[in-house]
C-alpha cells in the first residue's frame, strides 16, 4: 500500500508536467502563427488600375510563404468594383513572408484624392446653390429642382484648371438674379460657363429677407482634378 502511494505521488508531478509542457507548446505555436500574421500587415507599396467608381471591397487573400497572394476573392462589394479589387490583390506582395500559408480578410477602399492636373484622371466640383451674404450665412437657395453641375472640360482640367471660383449675385425682389459679377476667376470660358448657367435661375430668399439684403451674395464653386486611389483600411489575421 505504501508503495503504490509512493508510485501515485511520483506520476502526479510527471503528469502535471507533461500538461505544463503541451500548453507551453501550444502557446508557443499560436504566438508563432500570430507574429507570422502580424509580419503580414501591410503588402508593399502597390498600385491598382483605377475602376472608375468609388467604394469598398471586402476580399479574402492567402498569402505563401514567399509573401505572395496565393488566393484573392471578394466577399462583398459593388460588383462593378470587384473584378478590378481581386486582380489588384493578386500582386501584392507581403514582406516578411509567414512559414506556412496565412490568410487575411482585407477591405480595399476606392477614394477620390486631389492629384497634378495632369496626372489627374477625374474632374470633381465642390458647390452648393445657396447664396451666402459676407457673414457666410445663406440667404437665399435656388427655387424647384437644382440645375446640373456647371461643366469643368477635360481639357480645361488637364490644362491645370482646379481651385476657387467666385461670384457676386445679387437678386431683384422676386428671387430673379439682376447681377453678377466674377470676384475670383478660374478662366474666362469656365467663369462664361457659370454665369450663363447661374443667370437664368430664380432663387427663393428666406422669410422676412429684403431686397437691400439680397445685393452682394457670394457664390463659390471649387474645381479639383483628382484620381482614384486604392488603400487598404482593414487588414485582419482569420
Amino acid at each position: 500500500m505504501n508503495y503504490s502511494r509512493a508510485l501515485a505521488l511520483m506520476l502526479v508531478p510527471a503528469f502535471l508536467w507533461s500538461g505544463l509542457a503541451l500548453a507551453q507548446t501550444k502557446n508557443v505555436t499560436q504566438a508563432a502563427k500570430q507574429q507570422a500574421m502580424t509580419n503580414q500587415a501591410e503588402p508593399k507599396a502597390f498600385s491598382c488600375p483605377d475602376p472608375s467608381t468609388l467604394g469598398d471591397v471586402s476580399l479574402h487573400v492567402a498569402i505563401d510563404t514567399k509573401g505572395n497572394v496565393s488566393e484573392a476573392k471578394a466577399l462583398s462589394g459593388a460588383k462593378n468594383l470587384i473584378p478590378a479589387a481581386e486582380a489588384c490583390a493578386r500582386t501584392w506582395k507581403y514582406e516578411n513572408p509567414p512559414s506556412t500559408l496565412v490568410t487575411r480578410t482585407v477591405v480595399l477602399r476606392y477614394e477620390s484624392r486631389d492629384c497634378p492636373a495632369t496626372e489627374s484622371q477625374h474632374g470633381e466640383l465642390q458647390y452648393s446653390w445657396g447664396l451666402r451674404n459676407r457673414s457666410n450665412l445663406v440667404l437665399a437657395y435656388v427655387k424647384g429642382e437644382p440645375p446640373p453641375p456647371p461643366p469643368y472640360p477635360d481639357e480645361d482640367r488637364k490644362a491645370g484648371l482646379s481651385g476657387r471660383m467666385a461670384l457676386s449675385v445679387s437678386l431683384k425682389a422676386d428671387g430673379t438674379v439682376k447681377e453678377l459679377h466674377v470676384l475670383q476667376s478660374l478662366s474666362p470660358r469656365l467663369d462664361k460657363a457659370v454665369m450663363d448657367e447661374l443667370r437664368p435661375l430664380q432663387f427663393q430668399p428666406f422669410d422676412g429677407i429684403s431686397e437691400m439684403q439680397l445685393q452682394d451674395l457670394l457664390f463659390q464653386i471649387d474645381y479639383h482634378a483628382t484620381c482614384t486611389v486604392a488603400k487598404i483600411v482593414n487588414n485582419a489575421a482569420e
